[in-house]
């Protein structure tokens, strides 16, 4: 509803919270729910009229998953919700410490990586919501887990050995 008084226009939304972002769309069922995705908590992540960052995010998109699953000295905002601790003005540390979160390339999309790099935004089949089997792009390797799948995949690229694995042999011929 629209209603205008002293120059100012007032926007009523019919609904509340996933009601209104399900009009246009469409919501899905993950074997494994984002809590917020689940419990219809849209605006927590987004912003429903304009944004600077992509998918009208709020924030970039790390700011946002860390706003919640930042480890912070002797503060629990969440105790069900898994933290991690970074490092390097929180450009490093997951899942090993050592590992870019920020500030460099995502070789397999060629944006910056991001937690989205690893993770699905709404939930997945896996476990912590990682990208798997058709998930990762160009993800050809099919090797021993999902997991070990979506790290090779971006690591062999890294070092210029797309495609290459030493699991699988060549067939001899005769």
């Amino acid at each position: 509803m629209v209603e205008r008084r002293d120059d100012v226009t007032y926007v009523s939304l019919k609904g509340g919270g996933m009601t209104v972002c399900t009009e246009c769309h469409a919501s899905k069922e993950f074997l494994r729910s984002h809590f917020p995705y689940a419990s219809g908590m849209c605006m927590r992540c987004h912003t429903p009229h304009a944004s600077a960052y992509p998918r009208l995010l709020r924030v970039r998109v790390n700011e946002v998953c860390l706003q919640c699953h930042l480890q912070r000295q002797g503060k629990v905002l969440y105790p069900d919700v898994p933290v991690i601790a970074l490092t390097m003005n929180n450009s490093m540390g997951h899942p090993y410490e050592r590992h870019p979160v920020s500030g460099v390339i995502d070789p397999l999309t060629g944006n910056e990586m991001s937690c989205v790099s690893c993770h699905l935004a709404h939930g997945g089949t896996m476990l912590h919501h990682l990208k798997m089997g058709a998930e990762v792009p160009e993800d050809a390797l099919n090797q021993n887990t999902e997991t070990k799948d979506m790290c090779h995949t971006c690591h062999l690229r890294l070092w210029g050995l797309e495609g290459a694995t030493s699991k699988k042999k060549k067939p001899k011929s005769r």
